[in-house]
């Protein structure tokens, strides 16, 4: 797996073009561009049944 790549707010463009209003948010991109899932607020990543649940199911189509 590779890393992910991080943007950090500061940037008005890309955060208008998102829609961003508070932070934090978090955008998950599958390859090629297409926005897969979108989380506004703090999400607790160490959380193996949030990442099972929301991630690898949704992301990986399961």
């Amino acid at each position: 797996m590779n890393a992910p790549n991080i943007v950090l707010a500061g940037n008005e463009d890309v955060e208008r073009a998102l829609g961003v209003r508070t932070l934090p948010v978090t955008f998950l991109v599958q390859a090629g561009g297409r926005l897969t899932l979108r989380f506004d607020g703090a999400r607790d990543w160490t959380d193996e049944a949030f990442v099972r649940t929301y991630l690898k199911e949704r992301v990986d189509g399961r």
